[in-house]
C-alpha cells in the first residue's frame, strides 16, 4: 500500500493584512506598472489584492496568480496547488500524470479524503480539444490535465482553503497560455478605419488674437486635421486640440488674466459649452473654444487681479 504523505505540522506563514490606504496605494501602482494586462485600472488591481489577502496570499503573488474572470475568482494551478500543500491541513499526491490523464490523491489529516481526474477523454468529451485553447491541449496536454485534477479536487476536497470555490482561467472560458495563465485580449479590428494623407498634406493650426488659423484649403475632400502615413485622425486631432488648448492659454496670459482666473476661465467656458470637464473637449470644438475665449477672456471680472 502507497504511503500516505505526511501531514505538514505548521501553518503557511501568515501574509501581514494591509490597511486600506496601503492597499489602494499598491493597486495604484500594480496598475501603473502596465505589466499585468488583467488590471490595468487600479479598482482591478484592488479588487486581486484583496481576493487574495482572504487567500492569505501577499499582493505580488496575487496579481501575478489570482484573475477575475466574469466576475469568479480564478487563479493559476500552481498558485492552488501551493495553497494546498501550504494549509497545514491538505496535501495532495500525484497518483498519474501522462498525456492521457492526471490523478491526484487529495488528503485531509493525513487520511485521504478522495481521489480527483482529469483524462483526455474528459476533454473531448467536453470539447476542449477544438475550442479556445485547442493548441495547448495539443501541445501540452499535462500542464492542462493537472490544471483541471488540481482546481476541482480543491472545489472538492479543501473548499475551505478557497472560499468555497476556485476554478484555472481556462474553466471560465479564457484563453491561456502554455501555464495556464490568461492571453491578453488582441485589440479589436478598427472599423471603417479613416484615410491617410501624406505628411506634407496635414493642415497646421494655430490661434492668432484667439482666432482659429488653418492651413490647407481641403478641397480634394480630405479629412480635416487629417492624418499622416503614421497616424490616426484620432491622434492627430488630439495634438491639434492640445495646440489650441496651449495656445488659448497663452493669449489669456497675454492680454492680463492671472492663473488664478485662468482657471476660472476654463470653469465658465466649460459650464457654457455643456461640458462636465474641460479635458472632454474634442476636435469639433475648437470654433466654440477660441470664440468663448474672445468672449470669456474681454470680461472684466476675469482680468481682474486673484
Amino acid at each position: 500500500m502507497a504511503q500516505q504523505p505526511q501531514q505538514q505540522q505548521t501553518q503557511a506563514l501568515a501574509v501581514r493584512p494591509l490597511e486600506a490606504p496601503d492597499m489602494l496605494t499598491m493597486a495604484a501602482q500594480f496598475a501603473k506598472s502596465n505589466y499585468f494586462s488583467d488590471a490595468r485600472e487600479a479598482a482591478q488591481a484592488l479588487v486581486k489584492i484583496q481576493y487574495g489577502q482572504e487567500l492569505n496570499v501577499g499582493p505580488a503573488a496575487s496579481m501575478m496568480g489570482i484573475h477575475i474572470i466574469s466576475g469568479k475568482p480564478s487563479a493559476s494551478a500552481n498558485l492552488i496547488a501551493g495553497k494546498i500543500k501550504g494549509s497545514g491541513k491538505y496535501n495532495y499526491r500525484v497518483k498519474q500524470w501522462d498525456v492521457t490523464g492526471c490523478v491526484l490523491e487529495f488528503y485531509e489529516g493525513g487520511e485521504l479524503a478522495g481521489i480527483s481526474s482529469f483524462t483526455m477523454d474528459d476533454a473531448r468529451t467536453a470539447e476542449l480539444d477544438t475550442g479556445t485553447n485547442k493548441n495547448n491541449w495539443k501541445h501540452y496536454p499535462r500542464n492542462m490535465l493537472f490544471a483541471r485534477a488540481i482546481s476541482n479536487g480543491a472545489r472538492v476536497y479543501c473548499p475551505d482553503v478557497f472560499l468555497g470555490g476556485i476554478y484555472v482561467p481556462e474553466e471560465l472560458g479564457a484563453a491561456v497560455n502554455a501555464d495556464g495563465e490568461p492571453l491578453e485580449p488582441p485589440p479589436a479590428p478598427r472599423q471603417n478605419g479613416p484615410r491617410l494623407l501624406p505628411r506634407d498634406k496635414q493642415p497646421r493650426i494655430e490661434v492668432v488674437e484667439g482666432e482659429v488659423v488653418g492651413e490647407g484649403d481641403g478641397d480634394d475632400g480630405d479629412i480635416p486635421f487629417g492624418p499622416g502615413p503614421d497616424k490616426t485622425v484620432e491622434q492627430v486631432q488630439a495634438e491639434r486640440l492640445e495646440e489650441v488648448k496651449d495656445k488659448a492659454r497663452a493669449e489669456l496670459l497675454r492680454l492680463g488674466v492671472s492663473p488664478k482666473n485662468v482657471a476660472l476661465w476654463q470653469r465658465v467656458l466649460t459650464l457654457s459649452a455643456g461640458k462636465s470637464n474641460f479635458e472632454e473637449f474634442d476636435a469639433d470644438d475648437f470654433e466654440a473654444l477660441t470664440a468663448y475665449c474672445r468672449r470669456f477672456a474681454s470680461k472684466q471680472e476675469l482680468l481682474a487681479e486673484g
